[in-house]
């Protein structure tokens, strides 16, 4: 069985065939998930932020003008979504760990 090439996977899920979309993730769920290592340093993490990515991609998809752009969209997608994450992160450490901003609160 032939390959589908994924620019007609791509027009066929923005024609509202929701199927192809399984094989678009079938085939960039590996890149996704070593970007995703490769920027949080954690599986998990890494897996959640493709999930999202996927998501992301699947609900915007209909403004991609280039089907045969898809891997270069698709991955800028997952850029965003891993950053994020490092954002929340350090966002979220810096609450723990640095309270000495609680002296600027006037709580009277």
């Amino acid at each position: 069985m032939d390959e589908i090439a994924l620019h007609e996977l791509v027009i066929a899920v923005q024609h509202g065939e929701t199927s192809a979309f399984a094989e678009v993730v079938r085939r960039f769920e590996g890149m996704a998930q070593r970007v995703g290592i490769a920027m949080l340093g954690d599986s998990y993490r890494a897996e959640d932020a493709a999930q999202e990515a996927f998501i992301d991609a699947y609900l915007s998809l209909h403004n991609l003008r280039d089907p045969a752009a898809f891997p270069g969209w698709f991955r800028r997608i997952v850029f965003k979504h891993c950053e994020r994450q490092l954002r929340r992160d350090h966002d979220d450490r810096w609450w723990r760990s640095d309270l000495s901003w609680w002296r600027y609160i006037d709580l009277e």
